[in-house]
């Protein structure tokens, strides 16, 4: 190297040294005069003649080479319960002002609502936000079925038959029809909906059948009358409110079981497309259920309480009245019977509490279900578990609305997968006798209720309406 190259080198060194001092621009690998320190290339005054702190922003501002190396969880993802109902995952990044990390694009759990979704994201829905909202009693025999996004309630006042729609939310809308006189022996009202279809049946020595139409919108028509004296003639003034005919949808017809002058259980069936009348005399169900027992019918299926053995019995049921399968399911008083999505619910009312069975469609245990489990008799009078049950699922919570006489109570698993009651209400409405009669039925995430009264003469007696759900005030 010659004396002269050495002499410029030097003389650079020098000269730059005095622009890192006094112009602050870019020092390289030469370092920074005394008190100042590198930032990004730069020499820049340290306070206290001490380096800078390191922010979080994409710069080296402590001057050691290394850049955001207090966050090492930058570009990692983040989030709480990320992929569990509303909540969404993030990756963490550089908060304003650097001074820390944020977890950004991420949606966090916040409280429930009462809008269909997660939002605290423990795989429920709307589950702290459910409750019971009650109607005013109405002074006769009443009957509910789902349709469309909401519900048609149709009651007795007086010698009328009032038809009224509710929408989701539990109000009535401002469609009902009550031009209609009812025959003077009605003492029960049953329905069922077939799509925009609905079918009320009443009467007491003899059967009649309203057919409705309901439109999207909730508006309501009455169509005609169907004089089913012909072909059925019920028990009379021997049939009780809780062994009242009920119908069921099977095959794509609609089924009425119920018992007949002789106190025998029938049962006849009619097209819902083409309903100009039943398709037949009514059919002797076989083997014979006699003497007024409690029962209750869903799709293709009947339950009853044998009088003979005192069990709760479940039988698939044909349009021809032929038992099969026929099994007992528990002892108990009063049974109740629901589809679900993977087949069948049973409950029963005993002495010693509520039971409850979720079971194939061949009468199995489901497993990791529901199988003969009791739910604490707690909940429900001591005086009510004789008397009437109805269940209904309620899919997006994956629970079931138990309805065991004046009692209305919401059924969810606790910790260890047993059944718990909660939700509960007592309805203080009725007489000392309670509850002759109760219906539950679930559209979406509304279930609608009836418990009637004791109908002792024509007309007489009440029925309380309520929905179970989240309600937007």
């Amino acid at each position: 190297m010659s004396t002269h190259s050495a002499f410029d080198r030097r003389h650079v060194t020098a000269l730059l040294t005095v622009l890192c001092s006094t112009h602050s621009i870019g020092c390289g690998d030469l370092g920074c005069p005394s008190g100042q320190v590198l930032s990004d290339g730069l020499c820049v005054e340290a306070p206290d003649n001490e380096p800078a702190s390191e922010l979080c922003d994409g710069v080296d501002n402590d001057g050691d080479g290394d850049v955001d190396e207090d966050w090492p969880e930058l570009g990692e993802p983040c989030g709480e319960s990320a992929g569990v109902g509303e909540c969404k995952g993030g990756f963490w990044a550089c908060a304003a002002g650097g001074e820390g990390t944020f977890c950004e694009g991420a949606v966090d759990p916040v409280d429930e609502l009462c809008d269909g979704l997660d939002n605290d994201c423990d795989g429920e829905i709307d589950e702290d936000t459910i409750t019971i909202k009650t109607v005013p009693t109405f002074s006769g025999h009443a009957t509910v079925t789902a349709v469309h996004d909401g519900f048609l309630v149709t009651r007795m006042q007086g010698s009328s038959i009032i038809a009224q729609t509710y929408d989701a939310n539990g109000e009535p809308t401002s469609s009902f029809d009550s031009e209609l006189t009812a025959q003077a022996d009605t003492r029960f009202l049953s329905s069922i909906a077939v799509g925009r279809r609905a079918f009320v049946i009443y009467g007491a020595t003899f059967l009649y059948m309203r057919h409705f139409e309901v439109d999207s919108d909730l508006t309501v028509s009455h169509v005609n009358v169907i004089n089913a004296a012909t072909a059925w003639r019920n028990a009379g003034s021997n049939l009780l409110p809780d062994t009242h005919p009920r119908f069921a949808l099977a095959d794509g017809n609609v089924r009425v079981v119920g018992y007949d002058g002789d106190l025998n259980l029938v049962v006849v069936t009619f097209d819902p497309v083409l309903p100009s009348g039943f398709s037949a005399d009514p059919f002797l169900i076989t083997p014979q259920i006699t003497g007024r027992q409690r029962f209750d019918v869903a799709g293709e299926h009947i339950t009853w309480r044998d009088s003979t053995s005192r069990n709760v019995r479940v039988a698939r049921l044909t349009d021809a009245g032929l038992l099969a399968s026929e099994i007992d399911i528990v002892g108990g008083v009063s049974p109740g019977i629901a589809l679900w999505p993977d087949g069948l619910a049973m409950a029963s009312t005993s002495s010693s509490g509520v039971a409850i069975d979720e079971l194939t469609l061949g009468f199995d245990c489901t497993p990791d279900r529901y199988c003969r489990d009791t739910i604490d008799s707690g909940f429900v009078r001591s005086d009510d578990l004789d008397g009437p049950v109805a269940i209904s699922y309620r899919e997006a919570e994956d629970r079931w609305v138990m309805v065991a006489d004046r009692t209305i109570a919401l059924v969810s698993r606790d910790e260890e997968g047993e059944p718990v009651a909660e939700t509960v209400l007592q309805r203080e409405e009725f007489r000392s006798e309670g509850v002759t009669r109760v219906e539950a039925v679930t559209n979406g995430g509304t279930t609608a209720i009836i418990q009637a009264g004791n109908v002792v003469l024509p007309n007489e007696g009440g029925s309380a309406l309520a929905f179970v759900g989240c309600f937007v005030e």
